[in-house]
């Protein structure tokens, strides 16, 4: 199975969450003021036009969980790696190795 997310995927799914965050401004610039706080900091990246579509390149899509209720973090930026082109293809979530679990098991003892 191949490692697959498209461009037109990931622009499809920004064009309906920016329908989305447009109906309420202040999400919107909130959306807008993390990504750029992660683009600086490199969270993550900007593809340069050179390379975007390339073979073999894979594109995370990223939405908004919005929390009202809450009290500092209402908007938080999840960027969704289990996302597939198709049935066909990996995520990429698939292709991580999950290896074993080093957390100690608190209610064992």
């Amino acid at each position: 199975m191949n490692l697959c997310l498209d461009l037109d995927l990931c622009r499809n799914r920004l064009n309906s969450l920016y329908d989305k965050l447009k109906t309420k401004p202040e999400l919107l610039r909130e959306y807008d003021e993390i990504f750029r706080e992660q683009l600086k900091s490199h969270v993550n990246e900007k593809v340069p036009k050179g390379e975007l579509n390339c073979e073999g390149a894979y594109y995370i899509c990223h939405f908004a969980v919005i929390r009202s209720n809450r009290e500092t973090t209402k908007l938080r930026i999840v960027f969704h790696r289990s996302a597939k082109c198709n049935k066909e293809t990996l995520s990429l979530n698939d292709r991580l190795d999950t290896g074993g679990n080093y957390i100690l098991l608190l209610f064992d003892k």
